[in-house]
């Protein structure tokens, strides 16, 4: 006994497997792509992530040094050595203004 298929038959099913892959196929580019963006943010929070690692391993091999914190002690609580002179300016904003004769003589230049 001998099965036959007729040509319809063939051509439906035909038919319904290439819409299958179609479908198939722009769903898989699709979840493919976001893949790709999501892999790319990765790398870059990942190669952000090494940089700041970097810079905390070199801050822990500095913190026990001296001269860390000799320079903590000096810009946090403004520690001097002996003999040294200790400035504070109680205005600092007057450092960087101008006087009516250093405007004129500015003026005169331009």
């Amino acid at each position: 006994m001998k099965k036959t298929m007729s040509w319809f038959g063939l051509a439906v099913r035909a038919t319904l497997l290439l819409v299958a892959f179609f479908l198939l196929n722009g769903w898989v580019t699709g979840h493919t792509a976001r893949l790709e963006e999501t892999e790319s943010q990765l790398r870059v929070t990942l190669s952000e992530q090494r940089d700041a690692n970097l810079e905390l391993q070199s801050e822990i091999s500095e913190v026990g040094s001296d001269y860390y914190i000799e320079s903590k002690a000096r810009a946090e609580y403004q520690f001097v050595k002996p003999g040294e002179l200790s400035f504070s300016f109680t205005n600092p904003e007057e450092l960087y203004q101008d006087s009516e004769e250093e405007r004129s003589i500015r003026q005169s230049l331009n």
